[in-house]
């Protein structure tokens, strides 16, 4: 499923309740609140543009798995008890925020406001959703004086909320957003999908990574425009991208800005964005022994290739026709000028050669 072609139509119920952190003397705990929020139309579109840039997030919004179907769990609430009517959402909405509080488990996670609700979107779909914000404090200027606002959530800020969506009639996908997900602070992000939401990550994980492995190689073997130079450099950083990226995610979107420019990243863009619209987590399992790239291919033509290893291929220099000085008015001699020294001169001469 494709999120970041999902769009919400209308909202169906919300509600907010707040998550006390964890401190040395007591164990998070929740605070309850009774009512349906009202939404005006101001309100509403700010909801829908935080959960729209949330699920347009190619680099941070990723598909799971339901890994707890418990009879207390997201999956069995989504499955066996969804929808619910309006005094039955808010019971389920305290019990899913009692849930978060308990998987606040270490003093380090931050507390903030539960916002759990409903929507339906404009494809027929229902999705449930679930945010974690946390609190934050700003400054506004009245009457010349500085003020302090302080318990604002939901700020454009992006890295101070977690969003758990669900999309599904019956059956229910599970998505969530994280700006701050890294492999390296797993316990900041790990308490929310994993020990509150019920979600691991997806298990075809390791044949995502491959692929994504594979057709990018591939595209830096053939496209045309990428010269050598820069070929040998897109090896080094695919391979840097599997085995050093720290947060533990591979993204399309986040290569291509990262190491691609102009045409060659539109079409980049254009080839795989259908296959990779979202970022996934990285399973090197299946390409273990492909990842380090320490033998590549420099084209040549469309039939020869020179293959060897990445750490030698900066010594090679693919000089084309239209670059080459001629020095005779037949044009069988030519002049080298590299601005290198030279260690081996290979000549492929014209086809069409009589």
């Amino acid at each position: 499923m494709n999120i970041t072609k999902k769009e919400i139509k209308s909202f169906n119920h919300l509600i907010c309740h707040r998550v006390f952190p964890k401190s040395e003397t007591q164990d998070a705990y929740p605070e309850f609140n009774e009512n349906i929020l009202r939404l005006n139309s101001d309100d509403s579109q700010v909801l829908k543009d935080r959960l729209h840039k949330a699920m347009q997030n190619h680099k941070k919004c990723f598909e799971l798995n339901f890994s707890n179907k418990n009879t207390d769990s997201v999956y069995s609430l989504l499955h066996d008890n969804y929808p619910v009517e309006k005094h039955d959402f808010i019971e389920v909405s305290k019990e899913l925020t009692d849930q978060l509080a308990t998987s606040h488990f270490r003093r380090r996670i931050p507390g903030g406001f539960c916002l759990i609700g409903d929507c339906k979107l404009v494809s027929g779909e229902k999705m449930f959703f679930i945010i974690k914000a946390e609190l934050q404090e700003v400054f506004n200027i009245a009457n010349k004086k500085l003020n302090v606002i302080k318990d604002v959530f939901l700020s454009p800020a992006k890295d101070f909320y977690k969003v758990g969506l669900f999309i599904g009639t019956s059956n229910f996908t599970p998505f969530i957003y994280d700006d701050q997900y890294t492999s390296q602070k797993l316990d900041l992000t790990e308490y929310f999908y994993s020990h509150f939401l019920g979600l691991s990550t997806n298990e075809n994980d390791a044949l995502l990574s491959k692929n994504f492995f594979k057709s990018t190689k591939r595209f830096i073997d053939e496209y045309p425009d990428i010269d050598q130079k820069d070929r040998t450099g897109l090896y080094g950083a695919l391979t840097t991208t599997f085995r050093e990226k720290v947060d533990g995610l591979i993204s399309l979107q986040a290569f291509a800005d990262n190491y691609l420019t102009g045409a060659i990243k539109d079409k980049y863009l254009q080839e795989f964005g259908e296959k990779f619209p979202i970022a996934f987590t990285k399973n090197i399992s299946l390409i273990e022994r492909n990842v380090d790239l320490e033998r590549i291919s420099l084209k040549i033509n469309d039939s020869t290739y020179i293959n060897g290893k990445r750490s030698e291929m900066d010594r090679i220099e693919i000089i084309e026709k239209k670059d080459i000085i001629n020095s005779s008015s037949d044009n069988n001699s030519i002049i080298i000028n590299t601005g290198r020294k030279l260690d081996k001169v290979v000549l492929i001469t014209s086809q069409n050669e009589q």
